[in-house]
C-alpha cells in the first residue's frame, strides 16, 4: 500500500501539471461596439477558441424600443447576422444564437467559429472586421440594418491568441 502511494502520488501530481500547461492560452476578447444614445447598441467580440487558428465570433445588437414593439417583430423578424471586412466586404453568414425581448427592448446575439483564414482579410499586418445585424421589422413593413463598430487585429495563421 505504501508503494502504491510514492508512485501514483508524484505521478498524478505530474499528470495534473502536464494538462494544466497542455490546454492553450485564452485570448482577451477584442471588442468593437458603435451605437446611438436611446436607440441601439451594436457590438462584435472576437475571441481565441481552444482549437488553434479558430476564433469565436459574436456579434450582439440591443435595440431599445418598448417590449410591445419587440414582441410584435419576433414572429416575423427574419433575424440575420453577417461578418465584413473593410477591404473585401461581406465574409460570413453568422448563426442565430438568441433572441429576446424585455422592459428595455430586443436583444440578438449571432455567434460563429470562424477558422483564421476567413478573418486573415489583409497582408498589411492588421484585419478590420465589423457585423452587420438585421430584422425585418413589421411595423414600417422595412428591413432594419444595424452595424457594429470595427475590430482590428491581425488574424493570420500562427498568431497567438494573446
Amino acid at each position: 500500500m505504501r508503494l502504491w502511494r510514492t508512485i501514483a502520488v508524484p505521478a498524478v501530481t505530474a499528470a495534473l501539471a502536464l494538462a494544466t500547461t497542455a490546454v492553450p492560452a485564452q485570448a482577451a476578447p477584442v471588442r468593437a461596439c458603435a451605437g446611438q444614445a436611446g436607440v441601439f447598441n451594436a457590438c462584435l467580440t472576437i475571441e481565441g477558441t481552444l482549437t488553434p487558428n479558430v476564433w469565436r465570433v459574436t456579434a450582439g445588437l440591443d435595440r431599445y424600443m418598448s417590449q410591445a414593439a419587440c414582441e410584435a417583430i419576433l414572429p416575423v423578424g427574419e433575424f440575420g447576422g453577417a461578418l465584413y471586412s473593410n477591404d473585401d466586404g461581406f465574409l460570413d453568414e453568422l448563426t442565430l444564437a438568441w433572441v429576446a425581448c424585455g422592459p428595455a427592448g430586443l436583444g440578438v446575439e449571432f455567434v460563429e467559429d470562424e477558422p483564421y483564414y476567413v478573418l486573415d482579410e489583409d497582408t498589411d499586418g492588421k484585419d478590420e472586421l465589423y457585423a452587420k445585424i438585421n430584422y425585418f421589422n413589421p411595423t414600417t413593413g422595412r428591413s432594419e440594418v444595424y452595424q457594429t463598430g470595427l475590430v482590428q487585429k491581425e488574424f493570420r495563421k500562427g498568431i497567438p491568441v494573446d
